[in-house]
């Protein structure tokens, strides 16, 4: 399997000359979304009335009910943070965000340990949930591109994980919203570490820089050569065409359920700006996000490899 396949796959799909069971990783993307379509049925099952429930299954939830039943979602993810749960349904940002700020420094004490791999050049990129089962070709995308692995783990992320890699946005009502409709499909479900560098950059803060402005690309726009832009937006848009794909990654329906104005002008989906594949830092989240994803056992193996 190369990218090389899954690109020739991609022409052949979009112009009807293949289904989705040629896919060169059918049998994983089967497995994966297959496993993430249980959980999120039986978790739905337990917070829903069977007429809802069905509604759900067949895809035809209207606007009202997909939020109805996305509240009752959160409220159930956030039973492992009661505190944080009844100012953030009140609204009350300052308080929720005072919490983060709490967890924030319950990691912070792995911080030197992150700095010190930042200092030999070093970056984490995640994984997320919906390109999960296509791991190795973004793992094949970064070092086609020049990049050398150093780590690379399947892992989860934890509700308090969650809360501290998105606090940005907290106090912002537009990218709350994203960040809070989106848990659903993040917490607790497979995501892949992927820690890299390159000999081009003596400092993770530089190649930050340089991947964000180069390589990243942005959901839902379609840009050659770019995580998002192409592989991600290509393996989204399959998603999008097949019914597996929407139970497994918005059984709500909410992402095409929402309101266009929130969006910037010229996405080409609302559902593939939603799935947006990975989460990679801009230079100014690089250290959090290592210290807040690693313990100390895991900062120094990574450490000892370069040492």
């Amino acid at each position: 399997m190369s990218l090389f396949e899954l690109n020739k796959f991609y022409e052949a799909y979009f112009s009807r000359n293949a289904k989705i069971k040629d896919h060169p990783c059918f049998l994983e993307r089967q497995a994966h979304y297959q496993s993430l379509q249980e959980y999120n049925l039986k978790f739905l099952k337990s917070l829903v009335k069977k007429n809802l429930f069905r509604k759900i299954t067949c895809g035809c939830l209207s606007k009202a009910e997909a939020e109805s039943i996305n509240a009752k979602v959160e409220a159930k993810l956030f039973k492992v943070l009661p505190d944080v749960y009844a100012f953030l349904k009140k609204g009350q940002t300052k308080e929720v965000r005072g919490f983060i700020n709490e967890f924030l420094s319950s990691f912070f004490e792995t911080a030197e340990l992150a700095q010190a791999l930042i200092d030999i050049g070093y970056v984490l990129l995640i994984v997320r949930p919906e390109m999960f089962h296509v791991s190795n070709l973004i793992k094949s995308f970064l070092e086609s591109n020049g990049f050398t692995i150093a780590y690379y783990k399947e892992s989860t992320i934890s509700l308090k994980q969650y809360l501290c890699l998105y606090e940005h946005a907290f106090g912002q009502p537009v990218k709350e919203a994203h960040v809070r409709r989106r848990m659903f499909g993040y917490i607790n479900k497979p995501v892949m570490f992927i820690v890299f560098n390159s000999i081009d950059f003596n400092s993770g803060l530089g190649l930050s820089e340089y991947f964000t402005a180069n390589l990243k690309g942005k959901a839902a726009h379609f840009e050659a050569n770019t995580l998002r832009g192409e592989l991600i937006f290509r393996e989204m848009s399959v998603a999008r065409d097949t019914e597996d794909a929407r139970l497994a990654l918005d059984p709500l329906m909410q992402y095409e359920l929402l309101d266009d104005s929130i969006y910037t002008y010229g996405i080409e989906n609302k559902f593939l700006v939603n799935l947006q594949g990975i989460h990679f830092p801009e230079p100014q989240e690089v250290l959090k996000d290592f210290y807040v994803m690693f313990d100390r056992k895991t900062l120094n193996l990574i450490l000892k490899k370069e040492l």
